[in-house]
């Protein structure tokens, strides 16, 4: 990995439970294996026991490789009959759903074929390896399982259908359509600006002129005449005019830059240095590095912090810090560490959710949720996103009393409703889950495509809120209206939309499309911004399409 414009590790995701126990003849001085910080290059490691080995960044956690060892004297090549998965699963069967779920992720990811592809009415096909696995039932056809347990025995399966809100949404909606191609580039990546009164996409940004390099998420200036967007793949962060897509300005910010955000007090950005130990913080009007808040005390290992959020007073900052497994909280004017939550061994915090005393921590390999009072860092609760799931048979139960049947494998994004009501929180694996911040219980599950990551609020015309949810492995943005009917109850929110990221090639645009159209969705930005703390802010003449309440929402 070294000819790379970010920094990246190589870190073990699944490896045969034999691999890592000296008693059963594996070696576990290097499984699971793991490079202690970020750098551009790769390592070595001697893989011996029989089995898959699955690896990925944990920068960029869907980068993947993949090694079988394979025994000669058996047939079918080896799985392995348990495998462990980072986050604290182990010793669960090849065969099992989990298992085959997360293979089946592994190959829809990392084939580009395999995506959902909206920019035609045919049916979405999928390809998986017609080879023989030996697996703890013995040798089974790896395609044949897939597709008989996740597209009932028929590998072209119809796309779920389009459709747009009854409701318009307030303003646009910036996607980071992190891999959409164009012909003036070498880096994958363009913003796609989509209309949130006709759900028409208004343009494609792809900003030629500096090789806009895998744009990762997005937020805007105080009056909305800025968006800046951070390129994960890089050491840059850009600075776009909102009213027209053009550059304003490309700046070197540290390595691989995650989320950005400004403080609501006084328009500062915080940018997250996922491939660092660090905030990256840049005064407001002005287009230079002013200075950095360090997320982990001298001499200690690097924190390398992910999505982070802001408290609506501007107060603290929490990040979501995937070297230390930890929810980091810090005091914005000093920088100094207030508190220090682990998430749990292996558990990869992600991103950030804030009301005004609580914060919301997804983390990705253990599928849990962190809910830690900010005041002094205690963890509150773990909301355990596949306590109702059996791994092995994939059946669901209510096992934590609930009411409410659900799973979330994987989550990611994770923010507040604007009111600090609700915490819409998307799956990679394709899922969508709601917590009540009341009662910090899942109360609904919402479809969604595979590769479920973006998500963020932006204002519902005429009051309420949609949840703008994005997606890597298919080209559509989905939207969420968390309280259709504004009685409170959060049990009955819906997906209202499904939209398509594809533009028609007479759109306005700096660049031509070449190739994975409106694929890779990311981060998402609604503008404009209805986040207590940022909303009050706005110009009147944003103001003017927002309700009373909208305006002023409860902390």
């Amino acid at each position: 990995m070294s000819d790379t414009n970010g920094v990246h590790t190589i870190t073990s995701l699944i490896w045969p439970s034999e691999a890592n126990d000296e008693t059963m003849g594996g070696d576990s001085r290097r499984i699971p294996f793991d490079q202690i910080k970020p750098y551009f290059g790769g390592g070595i490691v001697k893989l011996s026991t029989p089995g898959l080995y699955v690896f990925t960044c944990k920068v960029h956690p869907y980068m993947f490789a993949g090694v079988i060892v394979d025994d000669p004297t058996t047939e079918g090549l080896d799985l392995g009959d348990t495998i462990d998965i980072a986050g604290g699963l182990n010793n669960i069967p090849t065969s099992s759903d989990l298992a085959t779920q997360i293979l089946k992720l592994f190959f829809v990811s990392t084939t580009e074929k395999n995506w959902q592809d909206y920019t035609s009415n045919d049916p979405w096909t999928v390809a998986y390896p017609e080879v023989s696995v030996r697996t703890d039932l013995g040798p089974l056809n790896l395609s044949d399982v897939l597709i008989a347990r996740y597209h009932n025995g028929d590998n072209s399966v119809p796309l779920t259908a389009l459709f747009n809100p009854e409701v318009p949404g307030v303003g646009e909606v910036w996607v980071d359509t992190q891999s959409e191609q164009t012909t003036g580039k070498t880096k994958h990546g363009t913003v796609t600006v989509v209309d949130a009164a006709t759900w028409n996409i208004k343009q494609k940004i792809s900003l030629p002129a500096i090789n806009m390099n895998n744009p990762h998420n997005m937020w805007a200036n105080r009056d909305q005449s800025v968006v800046f967007v951070t390129q994960w793949f890089d050491n840059r962060m850009t600075f776009v005019n909102r009213e027209d897509g053009s550059l304003i300005r490309d700046i070197r910010v540290g390595d691989s830059p995650a989320h950005v955000m400004t403080l609501p007090t006084t328009d500062e950005l915080l940018i997250t240095l996922n491939g660092e130990n660090g905030l990256a913080r840049i005064q407001p009007g002005s287009f230079e590095l002013e200075r950095r808040t360090m997320t982990q005390s001298a001499g200690a290992s690097n924190a390398n912090p992910h999505g982070h959020w802001i408290k609506y007073d501007g107060s603290i900052v929490s990040t979501s810090n995937i070297g230390t497994h930890d929810a980091g909280i810090y005091d914005t004017t000093t920088g100094a560490i207030k508190s220090r939550t682990p998430t749990g061994p292996g558990s990869h915090p992600i991103a950030a959710g804030m009301t005004s005393e609580k914060l919301y921590m997804a983390n990705l390999l253990n599928h849990s949720m962190s809910v830690v009072r900010m005041s002094d860092g205690e963890l509150l609760s773990t909301i355990n996103f596949i306590a109702d799931y059996d791994p092995i048979g994939g059946e669901l139960t209510d096992n934590d009393g609930n009411g409410q049947l659900a799973i979330g494998v994987l989550p990611i994004q994770t923010p507040v409703s604007p009111d600090g009501r609700a915490v819409v929180t998307a799956h990679l694996l394709g899922m969508i889950t709601i917590v009540d911040t009341q009662t910090d219980e899942i109360v609904a599950m919402l479809p969604c495509p595979q590769g479920c990551h973006g998500v963020n609020f932006g204002a519902k015309q005429g009051g309420g809120y949609y949840a703008y949810v994005t997606t890597q492995f298919a080209n559509v943005l989905t939207v969420v209206d968390i309280d259709p009917n504004g009685d409170g109850d959060l049990s009955d929110a819906k997906v209202a939309g499904l939209i398509s990221m594809v533009s028609d090639d007479n759109l306005p645009a700096d660049d031509t499309i070449s190739g994975m159209r409106g694929q890779g969705g990311q981060g998402v930005l609604a503008i404009p911004n209805v986040y207590n703390g940022w909303v009050q802010g706005l110009p009147d003449s944003w103001k003017a399409g927002l309700t009373a309440e909208q305006v002023n929402p409860a902390p």
